[in-house]
């Protein structure tokens, strides 16, 4: 008898003012670093991929506005 997995995910908090937000500070958003062209000349990336837009296949440009699926993203211990 195989024991069956439940997957548990976090619910997230929707941001009250997330038509002021940029993608750049979401939860979501996943910064596109596999390639040297992603990379401006100061050595940050430019674009970042969200699984909410257009399914993920399709890069988001640096400062692009949120949408109202919008997350704050957690700070990172260092």
């Amino acid at each position: 008898m195989s024991a069956k997995r439940a997957n548990i995910v976090a619910k997230r908090e929707v941001c009250e003012d997330w038509r002021k937000r940029i993608c750049d500070d979401c939860e979501f958003g996943t910064w596109n670093t596999w390639t040297e062209w992603n990379f401006d000349p100061e050595g940050k990336p430019i674009t970042l991929r969200c699984p909410h837009y257009k399914k993920g296949q399709f890069g988001i440009l640096r400062g692009s506005p949120a949408c109202h699926l919008f997350a704050e993203r957690k700070p990172t211990s260092v």
